[in-house]
């Protein structure tokens, strides 16, 4: 990094120069500019190259040996992306730096990588080449083409019958070269370097070049790119810039939330993420207040159920001690319980025979309180010569009057005298 901090990062193999930056920002807590970039250096080799945003990380990192001591540098550099923000200097070919609006810087880039095909800019030149294996220096007359870089022969014209093809672009990437006027004596500080990624030792394919300013450097250098990659240098510093206003809107937002004034722009932008809020603060409240309905509504439904279980339990408790005693309590159960006695008694008296007794004095006084019809039977059993004349027409219930005499002799075998001594009893009556 460029205090010198050294960072241990996971990195995919497909990732790209972008997306690990965006990484590295984000973890690093740097301020966005799209100057910020990955920078290899080859120490052994004395040169730096700026990655491209659209290449593979590892791909290019697989080309260093094992013993080697390349470092990869997350560090700012205005050259990255100096030819989009100032195109006049890179673009007309001339010398000398110029001014121009912002209309028409975009109109250039426009007219440059935006059209059929890419416009390379026409750069040629004196530079100094260094001999294979020496340590002298020549000069030659440049010029950089759409298909790579020629030279003119001594004695010949600049016509493009007589040049020379130098180098090719298609499989060379060009480096910054780093004090080569005491490495290898060179006339000047600004040079440039041309090699096949994988040579990472020295090579008389290396091919040095060597400018006598820094800005035919990099006009060089940008010229250079722009031959290589064409349009997608325009595609790069785009995605960049759009990076940069996206998380310079989110810094904004914060500041602005401070009580920092901003602009026009960044309130709107507020303004959208503050509605975002209250939406979702409404749809809170409403989950909130249905969550209470359906609680007070099911505390409601359960309560009834209660009263109800509660009512059915206090019937059952009822009718229990109506069928215990023979004579009295028989016509309670037909007209209101029909089905509920055989299936609820045997389980409940047969085991328990001596307790039917003791039940009609606990139940009996909660007759009265609960269920309302119940007590109009109840003086039934002691007029029954008036009423007995009326139990022949009510065949309704054949059922259950047989049911009700079977079942006392199959649930009470012990006690088969009381019977007897119950039922003489009623034949006596109808006679008289």
């Amino acid at each position: 990094m460029s205090d010198e901090s050294s960072k241990t990062m996971m990195v995919d193999e497909r990732q790209t120069v972008r997306q690990v930056l965006d990484s590295l920002l984000d973890k690093s807590h740097c301020g966005y500019s799209p100057d910020w970039s990955l920078v290899e250096t080859i120490n052994e080799l004395q040169m730096e190259r700026i990655f491209e945003d659209h290449e593979n990380l590892v791909e290019n990192l697989l080309n260093w040996t094992r013993d080697s001591h390349n470092k990869l540098m997350f560090i700012e550099r205005i050259e990255k992306y100096a030819l989009f923000k100032n195109p006049q200097n890179y673009l007309l070919g001339r010398k000398e730096t110029s001014e121009m609006a912002d209309r028409n810087k975009e109109a250039l880039l426009e007219e440059c990588f935006c059209g059929g095909s890419v416009s390379v800019p026409e750069i040629e030149g004196v530079l100094w080449l260094k001999e294979d294996g020496k340590k002298s220096w020549k000069k030659r007359y440049f010029l950089l083409r759409a298909s790579g870089i020629y030279y003119v022969p001594k004695g010949k014209a600049k016509a493009s019958r007589d040049l020379v093809c130098f180098l090719q672009l298609d499989h060379v990437n060009v480096y910054y070269g780093q004090d080569y006027r005491s490495k290898y004596k060179a006339p000047t500080d600004y040079c440039l370097a041309l090699k096949h990624p994988q040579i990472q030792k020295k090579s008389q394919y290396i091919k040095y070049l060597c400018c006598d300013d820094v800005r035919t450097l990099h006009q060089w250098v940008n010229g250079i790119r722009i031959a290589k990659y064409g349009k997608q240098l325009y595609v790069n510093y785009q995605e960049a810039m759009k990076r940069t206003e996206a998380a310079y809107d989110w810094s904004s937002l914060s500041t602005s939330n401070s009580g920092v004034d901003t602009g026009s722009s960044h309130g709107r932008s507020q303004s959208v993420v503050s509605s975002i809020f209250s939406e979702a603060w409404k749809r809170g409240t409403q989950i909130e207040e249905s969550t209470k309905m359906r609680m007070e509504a099911s505390r409601g439904a359960t309560l009834p159920h209660a009263s109800h279980s509660h009512r059915h339990h206090s019937q059952h408790s009822v009718d229990h001690p109506a069928l215990t005693p023979p004579p009295q309590h028989q016509p309670q159960p037909p007209p209101q319980h029909q089905p509920q006695p055989p299936l609820q008694l045997p389980p409940q008296h047969q085991p328990h025979p001596q307790h039917q007794p003791q039940l009609p004095p606990q139940h009996q006084p909660q007759l009265p309180p609960q269920p309302q019809p119940q007590p109009q039977p109840q003086p039934q059993p002691q007029h029954q010569p008036q009423h007995q004349p009326q139990h022949p027409p009510q065949p309704q219930h054949p059922s259950m009057h047989p049911q009700t005499p079977t079942q006392h002799p199959s649930m009470h075998p012990q006690p088969p005298t009381q019977h007897p001594s119950m039922h003489p009893q009623t034949p006596t009556q109808h006679p008289s």
